[in-house]
């Protein structure tokens, strides 16, 4: 095999894994929008301040927000007794991902 070939193979390698990390990226995106007993979405528009320069007074922008949720159960030390917390994640803002 040649010193060509060889970088050919090396460079079709990384062409496969940036497709197969861009297919999962896609697929976890997916995955986020579903809602089910383990995880729900929702997407709401929410008040934030704004920025100091950008404020009027008491101005709010409304961003559209993109959330997942999920229930965790954390052990107590104490008691042993698992509580259940909702947790939860923004994962879109005005429909770009973070």
């Amino acid at each position: 095999m040649t010193r060509k070939e060889i970088r050919q193979k090396k460079q079709e390698a990384l062409d496969k894994i940036e497709a197969l990390k861009t297919e999962n990226l896609e697929l976890s995106k997916q995955a986020c929008l579903l809602c089910d007993e383990e995880q729900w979405f929702t997407e709401e528009i929410e008040s934030h301040p704004k920025q100091k320069w950008q404020r009027k007074s008491h101005e709010l922008d409304g961003k559209l927000v993109g959330r997942i949720h999920w229930m965790e159960g954390f052990r107590d030390e104490d008691t042993g007794q698992v509580i259940q917390i909702e947790r939860q994640k923004i994962v879109r803002v005005d429909g770009q991902w973070v």
